[in-house]
């Protein structure tokens, strides 16, 4: 799984969740729409966020899953 960033006409980009498998491309969840290069940033992130969880990776660093004894 990736991220695509598809350029519209309008000229906003979106960003789409893809798997690659069979040899063809599958678009899995599209996470947003956006002319502005900010909140695309943003989107791309949150997509990343959403292929970790559907693999059910955890982060490393993730703060809430430390705990102390």
């Amino acid at each position: 799984m990736f991220i695509r960033r598809k350029k519209k006409r309008s000229g906003s980009t979106s960003v789409v969740v893809v798997d690659k498998s069979r040899g063809g491309f599958r678009e899995l969840k599209t996470i947003g729409v956006s002319a502005d290069e900010k909140k695309v940033s943003e989107l791309c992130e949150a997509g990343r966020k959403w292929i970790s969880e559907k693999r059910g990776e955890q982060d490393m660093f993730d703060s809430s899953m430390h705990t102390t004894g």
